[in-house]
């Protein structure tokens, strides 16, 4: 099979935080002259499954016997496909920025239309997760975008089976800043559910 390349989806977010640098009365830290602080979020995630070799391509069928033999045991590898995240913070504002932390997040699958068909609706996911994103930085993680719970229910669907299937993923992450103040961002990705051959 040919690869599979995807190119990210950029969503950049623009998070006015009310008064996360100066809320409080005069005399309290961070009062006096202080204004709404602004950080810029830009974040990517990429589909990566162990199971494949093409980013953007999840493998959705675990071959139970490689060698098709019998006597052995050797079922195919077969993983969670993870979300290479990646986000850089900017602070829009003169004062010092504030460390921004993801608590949670949610995964939609969105079925898009290809071979004469539209793959089947999935259910939706939501994860706990924490990450910390420090000012004027940018932090990579892995996150949980398909697991092999969601490739099961693809595989076992009447719409599914074997065929290949394209999704949309709209990933949205939940969080605080330092301060209590809530925020939220999205990112989108393209995925391939097939079937792959991943025996060696």
């Amino acid at each position: 099979m040919g690869d599979f390349k995807k190119g990210w989806l950029l969503l950049v977010i623009l998070f006015l935080a009310g008064s996360i640098a100066g809320c409080g009365g005069a005399g309290q830290p961070g009062s006096s002259g202080s204004s709404d602080t602004g950080i810029k979020i830009s974040a990517t995630i990429q589909v990566n499954d162990a199971g494949t070799s093409n980013a953007g391509m999840v493998d959705v069928y675990q071959n139970p016997d490689c060698d098709g033999d019998p006597t052995t045991s050797d079922p195919e590898d077969f993983y969670d496909a993870l979300g290479d995240l990646s986000v850089t913070t900017t602070n829009l504002s003169s004062g010092t920025g504030n460390t921004l932390y993801i608590t949670d997040y949610s995964v939609e699958f969105i079925p898009q239309y290809s071979t004469d068909h539209y793959p089947p609706d999935l259910t939706p996911l939501t994860f706990q997760k924490s990450i910390t994103l420090p000012p004027d930085s940018t932090t990579t993680d892995s996150v949980i975008l398909v697991p092999v719970n969601t490739k099961s229910e693809y595989l076992n669907s009447p719409a599914g089976g074997t065929d290949q299937g394209y999704y949309s993923i709209k990933v949205k992450f939940n969080g605080e800043s330092e301060v209590g103040e809530p925020f939220s961002f999205s990112v989108y990705t393209e995925a391939l559910f097939t079937n792959y051959d991943n025996c060696g």
